[in-house]
């Protein structure tokens, strides 16, 4: 899945992003469940001032 930079999300200051992924290990003894988030802050692009 691709997300793209918004905008709103610039000028909130940073974007979360969030994974889950789960299966089942070969011999199928229990379920396996991994998670992670990370967040990453976004600044405005320089402008010019007049």
């Amino acid at each position: 899945m691709t997300y793209t930079i918004t905008p709103a999300d610039v000028a909130n200051g940073s974007v979360d992003n969030s994974a889950t992924a789960s299966g089942t290990p070969p011999g199928g003894t229990g379920d396996q469940c991994l998670s992670t988030t990370t967040t990453s802050t976004t600044a405005p692009a320089p402008a010019l001032g007049w």
